[in-house]
């Protein structure tokens, strides 16, 4: 997984992510977590960031695949 990518695209979208984790119903931590590698984002998680943060295909397979 490319989670600098992921954390460029969340800054170039101006989003802190106690913002996204508020959009991602999930707790600060846990958002934390899965941006560092520790945990994995879920395919509902994984699809909600695809329309925030407004990722093409080739973009959302570069950072979750």
């Amino acid at each position: 997984m490319a989670y600098d990518v992921l954390k460029l695209k969340i800054k170039d979208k101006k989003l802190n992510y106690q913002k996204l984790a508020k959009e991602l119903r999930i707790s600060e931590s846990g958002l934390n977590k899965k941006i560092n590698g520790k945990n994995y984002f879920t395919q509902s998680e994984i699809y909600q960031l695809k329309e925030l943060l407004e990722l093409s295909n080739n973009e959302l397979i570069e950072i979750f695949f």
